[in-house]
């Protein structure tokens, strides 16, 4: 599970790639490979309720590789036990998991913490 630009570079190396956005912004606008991808190798989906990704032959998908570039600090703590089964699911045996988390505030214009999950560096670790 990566994100834009990626999944056309794994996809072009040969390798299954799927990109998971909880947000429909990028499809809407046609952003990066959404206007080509869209359904095929990219899907908006809500990570927190149980899914599955399944390959041309409907068989469940499981990667070597899943990644989250700053996602875990928008879900809310109740919500992360079916994130990680989600990605339990999907992740090889041997796979790996590649996570980055911003651990500061961040208030839109509205003053809305989009940041609802903020927590340290050894918090997350520990979760």
């Amino acid at each position: 599970m990566l994100g834009r630009g990626a999944v056309r570079d794994f996809l072009e190396g040969g390798a299954t790639a799927a990109g998971l956005e909880g947000s429909d912004a990028s499809l809407k606008l046609k952003k990066g490979e959404w206007g080509t991808l869209y359904n095929s190798h990219l899907f908006t989906c809500d990570i927190t309720k149980p899914f599955t990704i399944k390959d041309d032959l409907q068989k469940d998908c499981r990667f070597n590789l899943i990644t989250l570039w700053e996602v875990l600090e928008h879900i809310k703590i109740e919500d992360l036990n079916i994130l990680v089964k989600n990605i339990l699911n999907h992740l090889d045996d041997n796979g790996l998991l590649i996570v980055s988390i911003d651990c500061t505030s961040n208030v839109n214009e509205n003053e809305k913490e989009y940041h609802v999950n903020q927590k340290s560096k050894n918090e997350w670790i520990e979760i």
